[in-house]
């Protein structure tokens, strides 16, 4: 099972507080109460970054666990577990109708409204590629259509960008699939957070939003040291 969280090594020292070193471990579904009893034990303060925003700071001892939770979620808890898995049929996004591209896409129709997230389940080998190929233009269609909201796109080449990083992603850009990703900068989110820290403990205010940086990468500066730096697999 793929860890929902992952904490790697944090080695900053301040002055006259102790901090947490080279300490790892993962969090799966189900952990996260657990964690959270530990770590109303051991600080006094907790202090929630979300989306590279300042969220709140409260008082360990006055804050519940599930206060804390939603704090992290932006939400109640009864609320995201009532809404979870459950999508709002909207208007149609994306709809394939009886695409044919090759010997392994064969009368590929289906349809993906507003708000759904749509996967495909198959064998390796299957075509499953082969449809996101051909969807998107990378890859000669023999027949069918594509419509991108309410617009007929076939024969035309999207564009597709992604965020983040990745083995598949990666892959996706060297064949061209896509043109290129936005990725985050880890460093400078360690940087941030160390910075912020640091301010927090002398009784600064914090700015609302913290910019920690991003970068662009594709097929050109892939390879950059720079740049393969905040790549990963």
């Amino acid at each position: 099972m793929n860890p929902l969280i992952s904490v790697t090594k944090f080695s900053k020292r301040f002055p006259g507080v102790r901090a947490l070193h080279d300490v790892q471990f993962e969090l799966r579904p189900g952990e996260v109460h657990a964690l959270m009893g530990k770590l109303k034990r051991i600080s006094d303060r907790v202090t929630v970054l979300r989306g590279g925003e300042y969220v709140a700071t409260v008082e360990t001892k006055d804050a519940s666990v599930d206060e804390i939770i939603s704090i992290m979620v932006g939400c109640k808890l009864a609320e995201a577990e009532a809404t979870h898995g459950v999508a709002q049929h909207g208007e149609i996004a994306l709809e394939v109708k009886h695409l044919n591209a090759g010997p392994l896409v064969r009368d590929v129709s289906f349809i993906l409204r507003k708000g759904e997230i749509l996967g495909f389940a198959v064998l390796m080998g299957a075509g499953r590629t082969e449809v996101a190929r051909a969807v998107f233009g990378a890859d000669p269609v023999d027949s069918g259509e594509t419509w991108v909201q309410g617009v007929k796109v076939s024969g035309r080449k999207l564009v597709l960008i992604g965020f983040g990083s990745g083995k598949e992603q990666k892959d996706d850009i060297h064949s061209s699939l896509m043109l290129g990703a936005i990725t985050q900068n880890p460093v400078g989110i360690g940087k941030c957070v160390v910075d912020s820290a640091a301010k927090a403990l002398k009784g600064e205010t914090l700015p609302k939003r913290i910019d920690t940086g991003f970068y662009w990468y594709d097929k050109s500066n892939m390879n950059d040291p720079k740049i393969s730096a905040v790549l990963y697999n």
